[in-house]
């Protein structure tokens, strides 16, 4: 990745991990700028492919320093349930059944995978005043 001052940040160095939240930061104001808005960021959960948990790794950092330059930023942190420990896994506790949360792709969620996340964004919104309690 290039950085702002044009030099170069291989994936997932520090370097590329503060240029990538500069970019979240960007995308962050220029959407919520003048608006009152909020933008809400996922995170990404644990890969099985040891070259992609890297990348989601390092994209998780930059978003969490990218909370602290943007103050309109709320991430959602899908990795510490979907994958706790950043550790992959497809099968989760949902409603005390073991429930298969990843597509047999090993990279989608399922829909009940889906259905928890939509949970943590709802939760999310309610706690950001962005939607009311029912």
């Amino acid at each position: 990745m290039e950085t702002a001052a044009g030099d170069s940040a291989p994936c997932c160095d520090q370097a590329w991990v503060v240029e990538y939240a500069r970019r979240v930061s960007a995308v962050v104001h220029a959407y919520a700028h003048g608006r009152g808005t909020r933008v809400f960021w996922l995170t990404q959960p644990a890969s099985p492919d040891a070259k992609r948990a890297a990348v989601y790794r390092a994209v998780n950092d930059a978003l969490s320093l990218a909370t602290q330059r943007s103050p309109r930023l709320t991430v959602v942190d899908l990795a510490a349930v979907l994958s706790p420990g950043f550790v992959y896994r497809t099968f989760m506790q949902v409603n005390g059944r073991r429930r298969r949360i990843r597509a047999r792709d090993r990279i989608h969620l399922t829909l009940v995978g889906a259905r928890v996340a939509g949970t943590l964004v709802m939760r999310a919104l309610v706690n950001d005043e962005v939607l009311r309690r029912p």
